[in-house]
């Protein structure tokens, strides 16, 4: 039977000095501060899909009443309008207009609906990456809505 402790150890040498290696307090040190990385690395990452959640529902929370009312708003316009108006063009062109501010406050009541199911799963989203992707896209998603105003303004 072989004795542990009777083995040689491995020897490092390297410009005349002698290095001794245990292996296993390296290896110890190495899984320790894995896991420390992974702990800090984690709770960044819980923080930036908590707040990308929050500013989701914010924009959720906020979307779908002002979609409600877009629509509630036209129907009440369009009511106003039909019974003041005469002429055959001014009509089709005041319809339209209703029809497209109706398809409008749908589609923002429909992205409001995403924007809070979304909420969801990104808080529940560990990868850091993936959030800030997310994020990112739908800032530049926002930005490009502002500059589209601006333009047509």
């Amino acid at each position: 039977m072989i004795n542990r402790n009777n083995r040689q150890k491995p020897l490092i040498i390297h410009n005349k000095c002698q290095l001794d290696i245990n292996y296993d307090k390296l290896a110890e040190a190495m899984i320790k501060a894995q896991e420390k990385a992974n702990k800090e690395k984690s709770t960044v990452s819980d923080m930036f899909a908590m707040l990308t959640g929050v500013c989701f529902r914010i924009m959720s929370i906020v979307g779908i009443p002002f979609s409600i009312l877009l629509a509630v708003s036209t129907i009440m316009i369009g009511i106003n309008q039909m019974t003041w108006i005469s002429g055959t063009w001014s009509i089709v062109s005041n319809c339209m207009l209703l029809v497209l501010l109706f398809l409008l406050a749908v589609v923002a009541f429909l992205f409001s609906l995403l924007l809070y199911r979304s909420a969801k799963e990104i808080e529940k989203e560990k990868d850091r990456q993936f959030v800030i992707a997310v994020f990112s896209g739908v800032t530049s998603f926002a930005a490009v809505v502002v500059a589209l105003v601006a333009l047509l303004n």
